[in-house]
């Protein structure tokens, strides 16, 4: 993994901050990702977690799940990628998707 002069990474197109970043992130692919939008109580703690057959998974331990890595990467690494992408990509495909549907029904209601 070399970098010519350019500073850029030349497997992975980064330049040195982002490669610091992410090369932490790199060691834990894939990631396992619990997930869950519940607190249970365990041992009188409120833990945001998940009972499986096999025992409590708690979301925010990264000896269990690796969701905070990943929240951590997004939100705080990768933000501005986050948005740009959110921005550039989806925004403008739902605006386009909507200017073309509301064009389709301007163009039918005049025939």
């Amino acid at each position: 993994q070399s970098t010519g002069s350019s500073g850029i990474n030349a497997e992975y197109g980064e330049d040195e901050d982002v490669l610091a970043a992410n090369t932490p992130i790199r060691r834990h692919l894939p990631l396992a990702i619990v997930g869950s939008d519940r607190a249970l109580t365990i041992n009188n703690k409120s833990i945001l977690g998940r009972q499986t057959k096999w025992g409590f998974v708690e979301v925010e331990n990264p000896n269990h799940c690796e969701f905070s890595l990943l929240r951590d990467m997004l939100l705080r690494t990768h933000m501005q990628d986050l948005k740009d992408t959110t921005h550039e990509d989806h925004y403008e495909n739902y605006r386009r998707q909507k200017l073309s549907d509301e064009s389709t029904v301007n163009n039918g209601a005049g025939a």
